[in-house]
């Protein structure tokens, strides 16, 4: 496994210096920090990133502005709140997170594979249906080594499959996971869990996620059943009237406008249920 492991991360970096552009060259380090600094801490000011990578060798301040402007420019980071600074003039200053494609480049770095589900939970511009819940979920059911195993076959199929990063539109990365779980279905089948068979009925002994389950999962399920059900009556009023319709003829008396205002004045919906 050892070997296989170092195969993947071999590729994965040759992938990333070919499918994503700020991975790419010179400013591959810098810019690579900073997607990692901002993953693991959440949004955080220029100066903030600043002060945290002067010990990484980063000695100017400048340096991690432009390299911050470019990566916002790019697509990998943006605006994710505003905080007012103590320095110099006391001003509200942006401070920037992670977007989708930040967060796939981001990845490259070990460190953030390993630490996934929390960066996904730090930075507030990875939305996903329900966030707080899928990820209580994913944290019970599985242990920090295998989350950091599926991240790293996850993103070599991503890597492999997408054109330049780049290039995606934000609202497009997702039309790419498709191809991408087909390259690596494979890989996922033959991953090494814990020996211990999952039990997801053992979910519900986690009281969050009970209690989650109970406040705020059921309530849409209910919310969902409503809808369905009055949509599907929308439906079978249609097909009432289609088959009304049907029974139609050009020389009709009255004229089929005419019947059918009439029939539509008269129908109840009680006799569709």
């Amino acid at each position: 496994m050892l070997k296989q492991d170092a195969i993947l991360h071999t590729n994965v970096n040759e992938l990333s210096q070919m499918k994503i552009p700020a991975l790419k060259g010179i400013g591959r380090r810098n810019n690579l920090l900073i997607l990692e600094t901002i993953a693991t801490e959440g949004p955080l000011l220029k100066y903030d990133v600043y002060k945290k990578l002067k010990k990484k060798g980063i000695e100017e301040y400048s340096t991690v502005t432009r390299r911050i402007d470019s990566l916002k420019e790019k697509g990998y980071l943006n605006e994710a709140d505003r905080r007012i600074t103590a320095r110099g003039k006391r001003k509200a200053e942006s401070m920037y997170g992670l977007t989708w494609k930040g967060f796939i480049a981001s990845l490259v770095s070990g460190k953030v594979r390993r630490d996934v589900l929390q960066v996904v939970e730090k930075n507030p511009l990875l939305v996903i249906p329900e966030k707080e819940f899928v990820l209580l979920v994913l944290k019970d059911i599985f242990n920090s080594e295998e989350v950091e195993r599926i991240a790293d076959i996850i993103l070599y199929g991503y890597l492999k499959t997408i054109p330049n990063l780049e290039d995606i539109k934000e609202e497009k990365l997702g039309i790419w996971i498709l191809p991408a779980f087909g390259e690596i279905l494979p890989s996922i089948m033959k991953t090494e869990m814990t020996g211990e068979k999952k039990d997801l009925t053992k979910l519900l002994d986690n009281p969050r996620i009970l209690q989650y389950v109970k406040d705020r999962i059921l309530p849409k399920i209910s919310e969902y059943e409503k809808s369905l059900y009055l949509l599907s009556q929308f439906f079978r009023l249609l097909n009432q009237v289609g088959d009304f319709i049907k029974e139609l003829h050009p020389e009709d008396k009255p004229k089929p406008s005419e019947r059918l205002k009439e029939y539509l004045k008269n129908i109840k919906l009680e006799e569709i249920a």
